[in-house]
């Protein structure tokens, strides 16, 4: 359950429990930057299974969803063994692209964020890479999260 956020916060669409794992920390004992990324597609990947997406099916889309933009500001130190709740807190489903908007909160006090980011994928024909529209199926995962722009 999402715990309390200032009036500004949205409340999250979907969350994913994670905990730091050793492996995953710098020389600090801090999660390394750069695995911040791999939350956020681990939350993603979570999120289409929870709304009935086989992940296995991705390989037999018609487009891919290459990432082009990725971003994150970091706000809290996140030690080994934290247990965070990657949140899933917005979506944009353009004419050609996926905008996925994250949050990382502290399980125990969901109140503190660690972390923000985005990641920004645009569909793309499986064989000449040329931009496409979402196909229908796909955008249909999207339907009734009550973040979808046009």
């Amino acid at each position: 359950m999402v715990g309390p956020k200032a009036v500004s916060e949205p409340a999250a669409i979907f969350q994913h429990l994670h905990r730091i794992a050793f492996h995953e920390v710098d020389a600090g004992g801090r999660l390394f930057g750069g695995r911040i990324f791999e939350l956020f597609v681990t939350a993603y990947h979570a999120f289409l299974c929870s709304r009935g997406f086989d992940l296995r099916e991705l390989d037999k889309l018609s487009v891919r969803l290459p990432l082009v933009h990725i971003e994150a500001d970091f706000v809290a130190a996140m030690p080994f063994a934290t247990e965070l709740l990657v949140e899933l807190i917005d979506i944009k489903l353009g004419t050609s692209s996926l905008t996925l908007s994250f949050r990382a909160v502290s399980a125990a006090h969901p109140e503190k964020i660690h972390c923000t980011g985005k990641t920004v994928h645009v569909f793309v024909d499986r064989d000449d890479n040329e931009k496409r529209t979402p196909p229908d199926d796909i955008a249909r995962l999207f339907a009734g999260t009550g973040r979808i722009a046009g």
